[in-house]
């Protein structure tokens, strides 16, 4: 009986594939790092739609946030970088490696301050969670390793403002 059970959940552990998930105004958007897409799944019918590929600007995407004005931000691991959507027009780059980010990841690595909209990102490669301002400027680093961050892949904000960080494991990618 466990066997059932078991071989049939070892099988999909294996074989799954690192997807990272967003809830937005009633749409579902799915972040596909190993095939460098970007799915966006209607919540009342399941249609899905592929959105955004590496022919659009996608490395490795392994975070999505949304800004106060409602553009959407991908964090691509690969390349370093952050990307900017309207949802019209094709991908703008926002951010790169000069200003810090170094392996932007997580599922929910990336996360927009709801009050001033400043962005938070979990800098997976480095150890610590960098924060640059509504512009993508004036990179700082929140905290780091002495604060006990070892590769962060999840964030979020308590209502107070306070950010809660999922810490990873060095073997996570």
């Amino acid at each position: 009986m466990k066997a059932r059970f078991f071989l049939p959940a070892l099988a999909v552990a294996i074989l799954a594939q690192p997807v990272a998930a967003h809830l937005e105004d009633g749409q579902i958007w799915l972040i596909d790092y190993v095939n460098d897409s970007l799915y966006r799944i209607k919540a009342d019918t399941w249609q899905t739609f592929t959105t955004l590929t590496a022919a659009d600007g996608l490395d490795g995407p392994g975070a999505i946030g949304f800004t106060l004005h409602g553009d959407m931000i991908l964090a691509n691991y690969d390349s370093n970088e952050l990307m900017e959507w309207d949802g019209d027009s094709t991908l703008s780059l926002a951010a790169t490696s000069a200003l810090g980010l170094a392996g932007p990841y997580g599922a929910t690595g990336l996360i927009i301050s709801p009050g001033h909209g400043d962005i938070f990102i979990s800098n997976y490669d480095n150890n610590e969670i960098l924060v640059l301002d509504e512009n993508f400027q004036n990179p700082e680093v929140f905290a780091d390793s002495g604060d006990g961050i070892f590769h962060p892949v999840a964030m979020a904000l308590l209502a107070a403002g306070q950010p809660v960080v999922g810490n990873g494991h060095e073997d996570t990618l």
